[in-house]
């Protein structure tokens, strides 16, 4: 049995926290624009930026969108890299989709960090010029497995 995090609808202030269902806290680097949305550096240039997700269980799902203006985003489990990048592009849009699942934990305390890389798929013909949010991705829920 599983137990999912939401995300609830109001706009999020840099580095606040919200509390999850599942006992999991999340936390971000720099402000949404959208609800869920996490964008690359927000308007100062250089900033990383991340949503860090912190989960008391075995396993956990990101949950997101997949869309034409999908960007790219570095997985880190526990401060270690998850190769390959994740991808959120897709020629069509696809709404609270599993964007990446850990592989089985120790049970305990874990984190999942999602951190935008500023980049977007070789197939996205989204041009950064006229949409800022090439580059985002979208953070829906989690699905912890405990």
């Amino acid at each position: 049995m599983s137990s999912s995090w939401m995300l609830s609808t109001s706009k999020v202030p840099r580095a606040v926290t919200r509390p999850g269902a599942s006992g999991g806290t999340l936390t971000y680097s720099y402000a949404e624009l959208d609800p869920g949305i996490v964008q690359v550096g927000g308007p100062v240039s250089g900033v990383t930026t991340r949503a860090v997700f912190t989960f008391s269980g075995t396993r956990v799902t990101w949950i997101g969108a997949k869309s034409p203006l999908g960007g790219t985003a570095n997985v880190y489990v526990d401060g270690v890299l998850v190769p390959p990048e994740v991808d959120s592009f897709a020629s069509t849009e696809q709404l609270q989709v599993p964007i990446f699942t850990s592989a089985v934990l120790p049970a305990g305390i874990h984190t999942l960090a999602i951190e935008v890389k500023g980049a977007k798929s070789a197939a996205s013909t989204c041009d950064p010029a006229t949409a800022v949010s090439c580059f985002s991705v979208a953070v829906d829920a989690f699905e912890v497995t405990p």
